[in-house]
């Protein structure tokens, strides 16, 4: 059998593939060993389209499989739905479909393969197929096609050039073997303002794959949620051609309704068929790129972890490579700005490198039941490169293991703050809140989980026991609202800088010689030259002023502690985003009135929703988790420290007070200094 015929597109002689379709239809063999009974509902598109196109046969046991597989003619691709054949009891099988392929047919791993693939055997179950593959990581984000080329016999013509899809990637690929790749300055979850941007090693993972294997081909899409995207390649893996309108909608659940019952209802949409993009007319001369003489477009435009997967000395691109952006005219200080990032970037690299080595001792002590001690590793590594999603939920697991529920949520809050999107974190903290007993925000956290992901039998499972503890006791007041607030956009983890600015708090109080025309006392100063809640650090290390920024600062330019200068803040920050605050100033502005109090407070709320609290400040960041367990088991749940712990070190605060109550809040000393600098100490800033 020629597979090549199979393929979409056209076959070896140039004949198109929908004559092949004409005389024989591909003969489709799917294996659902372990069928979930929501398949069905999930794959709806890639069903019919199969069924329209292709002769189908559906086998839910080894042994019918094992006739199927012996059958001839041979099926011209199996197609493999589920994770059962990952068992060890299924050898013989895999065995059999291993040959298969070898012998020139075509496996495809897909559909809910990898939603179930037990990551400890991963590797293994390629090493059977002859190939190096392990699982990567877990995450959505956006891909595009390998802008190398995909693997043959596959046609780009009958795939989406980019989608998003949460999958488990495979990791030890070759990059000619990679279908699809991180989208240029992907990041994980596709947020704006993601805090995670796929580098190093994750962008060279791939979440579907395409090789030979012997005469025949091996297929993996680790797709878990049936994404147009992900129909279109298994169909186009298996050798099926299909014309518009094949697939047809797509019913998608958006969320899930408790009902008065206690029962759960999902809510859903349905989704038209997408379309592929029409391809250019090659006489159409703005889709003629022009090449200059002597150039090469070789991995031209792309970001460095799409380049990495364009062989050296390859083959120009298909299409045109990205323009360039277009720059702005250059800034005074720009020498200035590029050393400074390049100081930053060195610093980030050597934290994340120790970061990443404190969390892998966390993982295998975790893996040792040493919980308290694993919590530690991953708060050294968040006190390092700071709180990262991965490190939060890891010590939000362990911090579970350890029954300290408050620390649990605070360390799963943090790590939504930044990826609202992190559905580990929420499911963390949704089983603290449960023991916490504040069972309206864990209900909010496990409905949020399951609109995300309807198959999580551990949501519906953990929503079950918080519909049950409601029955028995009161539920603390929380605020769910809070959450929504704080979660409904990802925040950016900002870099800490090692400057000695950065780190220089002095007394609190902003240095306006600092922001504006640049501190001469340096280290000396006695004033704030660090970040703070209520400005932004542009690339020069300034703090320019948020409210100044939404476009309220009482105080002006010339009165106003912090910078009033948009110059050095880096392009990619909220205040530049019409899309996710088109009427941010308006809002601001919205506010103000003859009643100055009620909007200068409605402001304050608008700032805390731009920038989160301190980290540092949070629970989970005090550490000592050894000694909370020791007190929670000598003491119980509502522990307190002795009264007696507590001991006035300095017998000059109560004149301290009294001096700060005199002078606005201040020393006497900062108070002078402030007039020094122009400043009213009696306005708040």
């Amino acid at each position: 059998m020629n597979m090549n015929s199979a393929a979409g597109g056209s076959n070896a002689t140039g004949q198109p593939a929908k004559a092949i379709k004409s005389k024989s239809k591909p003969r489709i063999l799917i294996l659902s060993l372990d069928k979930e009974p929501y398949t069905d509902d999930i794959y709806t598109q890639l069903y019919s389209a199969l069924r329209k196109n292709a002769s189908v046969t559906e086998v839910k046991t080894a042994k019918a499989a094992t006739k199927a597989l012996s059958s001839h003619p041979s099926p011209s691709a199996v197609l493999v739905s589920d994770a059962a054949i990952t068992d060890a009891k299924r050898n013989a099988l895999l065995t059999q479909l291993i040959q298969y392929a070898r012998s020139g047919g075509r496996v495809i791993l897909g559909m809910q393969l990898s939603n179930h693939f037990p990551l400890g055997t991963v590797g293994a179950f390629f090493r059977k197929w002859g190939l190096d593959w392990d699982h990567g990581s877990y995450h959505r984000t956006t891909f595009v096609l390998n802008p190398a080329g995909i693997p043959s016999p596959l046609s780009p013509d009958a795939l989406l050039p980019s989608y998003s899809m949460k999958a488990l990637h495979l990791k030890n690929v070759p990059r000619e073997c990679a279908v699809y790749l991180p989208a240029p300055d992907a990041r994980v979850q596709s947020m704006v303002f993601g805090p995670t941007p796929i580098t190093g090693n994750k962008a060279k993972e791939s979440p579907a794959v395409f090789t030979r294997v012997g005469r025949g081909y091996l297929g993996y899409i680790g797709d878990v949620n049936g994404e147009q995207g992900s129909t279109r390649l298994t169909l186009e893996m298996c050798g099926v051609s299909i014309s518009p309108g094949d697939m047809g909608p797509r019913k998608v659940t958006t969320g899930v309704v408790m009902l008065p019952d206690g029962g759960l209802e999902p809510t859903t949409t349905v989704q038209e068929e997408q379309p592929l993009p029409l391809p250019p007319r090659p006489e159409d001369p703005k889709h003629t790129p022009e090449k200059v003489p002597g150039s090469s477009t070789t991995g031209q435009g792309l970001s460095p972890h799409a380049a990495v997967f364009v062989p050296s000395g390859g083959a120009a691109l298909t299409s045109a490579a990205t323009p360039p952006p277009v720059r702005s005219p250059p800034r005074p200080r720009e020498a200035e700005v590029a050393a400074r990032a390049a100081q930053r970037a060195k610093a980030r690299e050597e934290k994340a490198r120790k970061a990443e080595a404190l969390k892998e001792e966390g993982n295998a002590l975790f893996k040792n039941g040493d919980w308290a001690e694993a919590a530690e590793k991953y708060r050294e590594a968040a006190l390092i490169a700071g709180p990262q999603p991965v490190y939060m939920s890891n010590l939000a697991a362990a911090l579970l293991k350890l029954e300290l529920w408050d620390l649990a949520e605070s360390a799963a809050s943090r790590a939504l703050i930044y990826d609202p999107k992190h559905l580990k974190a929420r499911f963390r903290r949704a089983v603290a809140r449960k023991e916490l007993h504040t069972f309206d925000e864990a209900e909010t956290d496990l409905q949020h989980i399951l609109s995300e992901d309807p198959t999580n039998a551990s949501a519906r499972a953990e929503l079950a026991e918080v519909a049950r503890l409601r029955r028995i006791y009161p539920c603390e007041e929380g605020c769910p609202e809070l959450d929504e607030v704080l979660e409904g956009e990802a925040f950016e983890l900002e870099d800490e800088s090692d400057s000695e600015d950065f780190r220089h708090t002095g007394n609190h109080i902003p240095c306006k010689h600092y922001n504006h025309e640049g501190c001469t006392r340096g280290t000396r100063c006695r004033f704030n030259h660090a970040p703070d809640a209520k400005s932004v650090r542009d690339e020069l290390g300034r703090n320019v002023c948020i409210y100044w920024l939404l476009g309220d600062c009482r105080f002006g330019d010339e009165r106003c502690v912090y910078a009033h200068d948009r110059t050095y803040l880096p392009e990619r920050g909220w205040w530049n985003d019409k899309e996710r605050y088109p009427d941010i100033r308006k809002e601001g502005s919205a506010t103000l009135g003859n009643n100055r109090r009620r909007s200068r407070a409605a402001l304050k709320r608008l700032v805390e929703t731009l920038k989160p609290d301190d980290w540092r400040l949070d629970m989970w960041a005090d550490g000592g988790y050894a000694k909370e367990v020791h007190l929670k088991h000598l003491y119980g749940d509502d522990w307190y420290e002795d009264e007696d712990a507590w001991v006035d070190e300095d017998e000059s605060l109560e004149r301290e007070i009294e001096e700060r109550m005199m002078y606005a809040g201040h020393t006497r000393a900062d108070f002078e200094e402030l007039l020094c600098q122009g400043i009213k100490p009696w306005d708040e800033w």
